[in-house]
C-alpha cells in the first residue's frame, strides 16, 4: 500500500467487462432483500393492532435499514 499513486484521467487497466457482473450482482442482492421485506411488511401489517401500524411499520424499516444492511451478504 506504500507505493500506491493516484493519476489524472481513465484507468491504464481494461476493466470494462467487470462493471456489467457487478450491475448483475447488485441488482440480484437488492431482489433478494425487496422479497425479504414483502415478508416482514405482511407479517408487520397482520399482528399490529391498527392504530399502532404506523409505528410499527417505521420502526421496522428503520431497524431494518440500520441493522440489515451491514449484515447482509451483499
Amino acid at each position: 500500500m506504500g507505493n500506491a499513486f493516484l493519476t489524472a484521467g481513465r484507468c491504464p487497466n481494461d476493466c470494462g467487462n467487470k462493471f456489467p457482473i457487478y450491475i448483475t450482482v447488485l441488482s440480484v442482492c437488492n431482489l433478494i432483500a425487496a422479497f425479504a421485506r414483502t415478508g416482514d411488511t405482511i407479517i408487520t401489517m397482520r399482528s399490529v393492532e391498527p392504530r399502532d401500524k404506523n409505528f410499527a411499520m417505521g420502526l421496522a424499516g428503520m431497524i431494518f435499514s440500520v441493522f440489515g444492511k451491514p449484515f447482509s451478504f451483499c
